[in-house]
């Protein structure tokens, strides 16, 4: 037979141990939340990154274009000085 005291004594602990299951399944959701949001930052930098490879390798391509574009223009200019 179970006294009350043994009883409430083991209603304590469980309430205990409840509290404790509580806080930890909390605690794991919010590692849960900053690991995903740390997971979206690393992402959106790595978006960001490759966007300004893009632009770079655009500008880069804008410029080789232009200087292609000047040196024709130039060795037509002298080709038309040039004696005939």
């Amino acid at each position: 037979m179970v006294s009350i005291f043994d009883r409430r004594h083991l209603q304590e602990r469980l309430l205990a141990i409840q509290s404790r299951l509580t806080t930890a399944k909390s605690l794991a959701r919010s590692a849960s939340t900053e690991r995903k949001q740390a997971e979206s930052q690393i992402r959106d930098v790595g978006v960001a990154d490759e966007a300004a490879n893009l632009a770079r390798v655009r500008i880069l391509q804008q410029i080789g274009a232009s200087i292609l574009a000047q040196t024709s223009l130039e060795s037509q200019i002298v080709l038309q000085l040039l004696p005939r």
